[in-house]
């Protein structure tokens, strides 16, 4: 654990970054003292800073689900709130059709998403059979969806690499139905903010 919190660290000099997230070179032991559950929120938010470009290079994202509420208070945005151990509960049987949307406030070059279920103790807890049977990842700039990845399977860590591209939302549709509610713990992205090349000066 200590070791993966020092590459972390390196990242962030190697790119010059304020380590403002709780981490320094001078209290890597101490963390890897703390409780595993406090180690693994400060690794989390360290990566995304990473991920993300750096402090000050976050963009906020918004999200939606199709013709859906949350169960209880699982709400929809506990897939964004950068912590893995809360998730989202939508009150709903996966259908053919059914959307998980994600709007970013401004353009970015996006080049990972990562699908992330809950890990728990017992069956409210715990993904168990509740994750997303068959769908696809797409994503859209200023035109079509276009479709980037396959979604299936139990595992509770999905990541989804794929070529940069400049995007403003980002989506789950579900290709195939299933009679379970789904959860999602997080929904993680890497992305760095979309900079338009400055326009050539006018010579005329």
């Amino acid at each position: 654990m200590e070791a993966r919190i020092r590459r972390i660290v390196r990242k962030f000099l190697a790119l010059g970054l304020a380590l403002n997230v709780g981490l320094s070179a001078w209290g890597v032991s101490a963390l890897a003292q703390s409780s595993p559950a406090e180690q693994q929120n400060q690794i989390q938010s360290a990566e995304k800073a990473v991920s993300s470009g750096g402090a000050g290079s976050e963009v906020k994202i918004s999200v939606e689900v199709k013709g859906a509420t949350p169960y209880q208070d699982y709400t929809f945005d506990k897939m964004l709130d950068g912590d893995r151990t809360t998730f989202a509960w939508v009150e709903k049987e996966q259908a053919v059709g059914d959307t998980f949307t994600f709007t970013f406030e401004s353009m970015v070059e996006l080049s990972k998403v990562t699908l992330i279920y809950p890990q728990g103790v017992d069956n409210n807890t715990d993904v168990k059979e509740d994750y997303i049977g068959k769908a696809v990842l797409e994503v859209k700039g200023s035109g079509n969806w276009e479709q980037v990845a396959e979604i299936s399977g139990n595992a509770y860590v999905n990541p989804m690499p794929f070529d940069k591209k400049k995007v403003r939302q980002v989506r789950i549709r579900i290709t195939e139905f299933k009679d379970k509610w789904p959860k999602i713990a997080e929904m993680e992205f890497e992305y760095v903010k979309w900079q338009p090349s400055p326009q050539d000066p006018d010579k005329t």
